[in-house]
């Protein structure tokens, strides 16, 4: 019984905070490099966050999970990015259908 104590009184948002366990230290020098220069071609190909609506963090989770390979990461952000253009123009026309 212990143990689901333990579990109840555990702090889920510290538990689940991206930014606690990415510290950077996991990637080597040259990994470090290559994510850098990642994130400066993807950023001077779609522009800035306030441009682009891509944050930092995205961008250098693609270029991560695709073994900073550019094209591969910009063509995942780009069509993420169409999904969730596409997932808000539904909401915003089921709301246009619900109000008429």
């Amino acid at each position: 019984m212990s143990r689901h104590r333990l579990i109840r009184n555990m702090n889920i948002e510290d538990e689940m905070d991206d930014e606690a366990m990415d510290d950077g230290e996991d990637l080597s020098p040259e990994d470090l490099e290559q994510l850098t220069q990642g994130l400066e071609q993807i950023r001077a190909t779609v522009g800035s966050e306030a441009e682009s609506g891509m944050t930092d963090k995205d961008i250098k989770d693609a270029l991560y999970h695709y073994y900073f390979d550019i094209q591969q990461s910009l063509n995942w952000l780009l069509e993420e990015q169409a999904r969730k253009h596409a997932a808000q123009e539904r909401r915003g026309e089921r709301r246009f259908i619900l109000i008429s």
